[in-house]
């Protein structure tokens, strides 16, 4: 009995979520009926319609879609304690330390974007997000990014709290990561073989990491030196293309943009040189899709800031030229969304943006997305599985 509005129903179904209403299931409180048998319910009798209905099927299928509803029925769900979630993609940002304050991460709050800090006074160079967490590779000590260094973190997305890791065997920056299976793979990039050394040492030392048991391990080197070359893996394999090559030892004697590639086997742990980028490029953003790798943006070798966007074929071990962005940028995020391709904020010579392209893989065109209001500052971040409050979302989406 809801305020005079009368519902039958069984004990199971009340149990079917927990709550206020599954404690009724429990035969124990009967002696709380009325002398019809009813449970007296001092709440809202026409929503409870929908209560009923959810702990039926336990499916939100059933919950109405119009806001003044929704908000009076997120109401009667607290008050019954039932607790509704949903999944949704956010953006887990980080950003480059303050100059007033290496000690935080340079972040703006928004409602849409997942905000992290930590306190190590590092700029976070790689992120790898795997099933057993996410993981964050530090690249510099200072604000000043004079010194490299190996840190490891987990990263808890919904607490946003940071736990130190086992660090890198040979502390680095500027280096290629990518994820396969449950590892960390990590190669080249710029170190400092001794603390009181200026120069940058370009290394092309291999290391992967398993998170589950926080060890490293070594791996075969790249077949050179190179630092700044986008790395990522589909099938069996490792792909590294372009970047900045040297073969002396230090990087203000002589260095080179690149566009030769190489392919890595993870079983066999050996490299093998594959079919040249169409022309030589560094801090290329590089995204998988449908049996395709595809690369934007970077620097040429007049570290120029370029806007060209290319495909490999793995299958076949051939490039394709596609259209350009509209915007030339380094540094954005790189990422899918339904059946579109699409880039997110970056940097160019006018500075750091928060413009959003989209590309369509059919049509081969770029159209201009809704910009984004991720941080334009940010330096790294990933899309991640967020559970948010089921209500709250759908109230906002349709507010919107």
């Amino acid at each position: 009995n809801v305020r005079g509005h009368r519902y039958t129903t069984t004990r199971a179904t009340l149990g079917n979520v927990p709550g206020v209403l599954s404690i009724l299931a429990d035969e124990q409180w009967s002696n709380m009926a009325n002398k019809d048998g009813a449970y007296f319910v001092d709440r809202d009798g026409d929503l409870f319609e929908y209560v009923l209905a959810y702990l039926t099927d336990v499916d939100v299928g059933v919950l109405p879609q119009d806001l003044p509803t929704l908000r009076k029925l997120q109401r009667e769900f607290d008050y019954y304690a039932i607790s509704l979630t949903a999944i949704e993609n956010k953006f887990v940002c980080f950003g480059l330390p303050k100059k007033d304050n290496p000690d935080i991460l340079w972040q703006e709050c928004t409602d849409d974007v997942v905000i992290t800090h930590h306190h190590s006074a590092v700029a976070p160079y790689c992120i790898a997000n795997l099933p057993c967490g996410t993981v964050v590779l530090g690249s510099t000590e200072d604000s000043r990014y004079d010194k490299r260094r190996g840190d490891v973190w987990f990263l808890d997305v919904p607490s946003r709290t940071f736990t130190r890791a086992v660090p890198m065997p040979t502390p680095r920056c500027h280096f290629l990561m990518t994820t396969h299976d449950e590892y960390v793979y990590c190669f080249g990039g710029l170190s400092m073989e001794h603390e009181n050394d200026d120069s940058d040492q370009v290394i092309p030392s291999g290391l992967r990491y398993h998170p589950r048991t926080n060890e490293w391990q070594p791996l075969a080197s790249l077949p050179n030196p190179r630092y700044q070359v986008p790395l990522v893996a589909m099938g069996p394999y490792i792909y590294a293309a372009g970047g900045k090559y040297s073969n002396l030892v230090s990087v203000s004697e002589s260095v080179a943009t690149v566009q030769t590639m190489f392919r890595y086997d993870c079983g066999a742990n050996i490299w093998t040189e594959m079919c040249p980028m169409p022309e030589p490029r560094s801090l290329m953003e590089v995204y998988c899709f449908q049996n395709m790798i595809y690369y934007c943006g970077g620097t040429d070798r007049q570290n120029k800031v370029c806007k060209d966007c290319w495909s490999y074929c793995p299958a076949t071990d051939e490039w394709t030229v596609l259209a350009p962005m509209m915007r030339a940028r380094v540094h954005f995020f790189f990422t899918q969304r339904d059946n579109d391709l699409v880039v997110i904020h970056g940097y160019d010579v006018n500075g750091w943006h928060n413009e959003v392209e989209v590309y369509n893989v059919t049509t081969n065109t770029w159209h201009t997305g809704e910009k984004s209001n991720v941080n334009e500052e940010s330096y790294k971040g990933i899309l991640v599985d967020v559970e948010v409050d089921w209500f709250t979302s759908q109230i906002s989406k349709l507010e919107e």
